[in-house]
C-alpha cells in the first residue's frame, strides 16, 4: 500500500499530485541537498509521532532546491518503493544536486 500525504505545492483540501508527477520533478529540478542530513530522502524503519516504529513502511521524504515540490509518500509497496528510490538516486548524481555542496 502507498499512501501519499503530501506530494506538490497545493491547498488544504486539493488532490496531491500522482507518483508520475513525481518521478518527472526529480528528473528535472535538482533535489534540496540539506535533506541529506535528515534521512537522505528515504526513512526505514518509520517512527510515527506516538513512538509506534513500523519496519514494513519506508516513507520518501524532502523538497527541491529551485522550486517548491514537497514530498512525503509512505509505501510498503516493493516496486514504488524501487521507482523512487533509483530516482532520488539520479537526481543526487545531477551536477545542479551535486554543486549544492554537502548538506548542513
Amino acid at each position: 500500500m502507498t499512501t501519499i500525504i503530501h506530494n506538490g505545492s497545493h491547498w488544504a483540501g486539493e488532490e496531491p499530485d500522482t507518483l508520475d508527477e513525481l518521478c518527472a520533478v526529480l528528473a528535472s529540478e535538482p533535489l534540496n541537498r540539506d535533506f541529506e542530513a535528515f534521512g537522505n530522502f528515504a526513512l526505514h524503519p518509520v517512527e510515527y509521532t506516538d513512538g509506534r516504529v513500523d519496519s514494513s513502511i519506508t516513507r520518501f521524504w524532502g523538497n527541491f532546491a529551485n522550486v517548491s515540490h514537497v514530498f512525503n509518500i509512505d509505501s510498503d509497496d516493493p516496486a514504488v518503493i524501487e521507482r523512487l528510490t533509483k530516482a532520488i538516486r539520479e537526481n543526487q548524481q545531477r551536477a545542479d544536486y551535486l554543486s549544492q555542496g554537502v548538506a548542513a
